[in-house]
């Protein structure tokens, strides 16, 4: 792990400690003073969009495991799927796009 990206509840102890013992890098994200209302902070929504991903697996809704590394290796195999679909998704539409181009060389 290299950065941490963190809200301004984190600052403080757990910081110094994290960055003391682990030699973890660690952001405080927060928003402008002067700018009112919601504001996205750098980063945190690709941790939000990471949990709601794991929200479509029905083994990750509560704490199944016995053990942590079971609960881990049950999070990897789940961004395994998710990352393979994407990747198959992307291979479909290059293969659309291939098959119509060739379609198109040969009537011509």
């Amino acid at each position: 792990m290299k950065l941490i990206r963190t809200d301004m509840a984190y600052r403080g102890e757990f910081s110094d400690t994290v960055e003391k013992y682990y030699n973890w890098n660690i952001e405080i994200t927060h928003k402008p003073p002067t700018v009112k209302g919601f504001v996205p902070q750098t980063g945190r929504w690709q941790v939000e969009r990471s949990f709601a991903w794991l929200n479509f697996f029905r083994r990750l809704d509560k704490d199944h495991e016995r053990l942590p590394e079971s609960s881990v290796a049950f999070i990897q195999v789940a961004f395994i799927n998710i990352f393979l679909k994407g990747v198959v998704r992307n291979f479909k539409h290059v293969l659309r796009k291939n098959i119509w181009q060739q379609f198109i060389l040969q009537t011509c």
